[in-house]
């Protein structure tokens, strides 16, 4: 094992668990999903290495097979983080279009829909689905405060910056101001040596 390797290997032992929030919360809130759910379903699924690849083929953060990230996305990169998780997300909203209810959702996430179907819409008696479901419901629980501080906290942020639109046009309407101000004392003061004349 060269370094690089030794040092990627040891950077993805320690994944941050918050790297990818921002990429979650802009596909989640675009396509209207969850994004303590997803967050959950990558922790759960790849533990938040967007190299992670499972022994049936499934890859990435949110370990999809190919042909659903082709179903899902025109991006060829499967493993890159935000092609990734934008096809998951797609994916997912898709099931829960399909399934109306989240734990048959992430049922039919974890061992395929044709399952779940064939189950009559119940989930099924898989004891790795149904540990699965638990799993994501727990970490749900805990991402949902955590994003939801986030969400807000990057709402204000966008508030407060001095590159939001209500920002650049106070800025505009300040040097207009300013240049109209400067206009009125010179006339002001041209009126004023017309008048000292007569």
């Amino acid at each position: 094992m060269n370094v690089l390797n030794l040092v990627l290997a040891v950077f993805f032992l320690i994944p941050s668990e918050n790297l990818y929030d921002k990429l979650i919360l802009k596909y989640s809130l675009l396509y209207e999903v969850d994004p303590a759910l997803i967050k959950a379903i990558i922790k759960v699924e790849s533990n938040f290495n967007p190299y992670a690849k499972s022994k049936k083929g499934a890859r990435g953060l949110m370990q999809l097979m190919r042909y659903t990230f082709k179903n899902f996305s025109d991006a060829k990169n499967i493993f890159d983080p935000e092609n990734n998780i934008k096809a998951g997300i797609l994916y997912f909203k898709h099931l829960l279009s399909v399934f109306k209810n989240i734990e048959l959702a992430l049922a039919a996430y974890n061992c395929g829909e044709d399952k779940i179907i064939r189950n009559k819409f119940r989930i099924p008696p898989i004891r790795e689905t149904r540990f699965y479901i638990k799993k994501v419901l727990s970490f749900y629980k805990k991402y949902k405060k955590e994003l939801l501080s986030l969400y807000a906290k990057d709402i204000e942020a966008k508030e407060i910056s001095f590159e939001n639109p209500i920002f650049q046009h106070m800025h505009l309407l300040l040097w207009i101001l300013f240049y109209l101000t400067i206009v009125l004392i010179l006339i002001g003061y041209r009126i004023s040596r017309i008048l000292k004349k007569t």
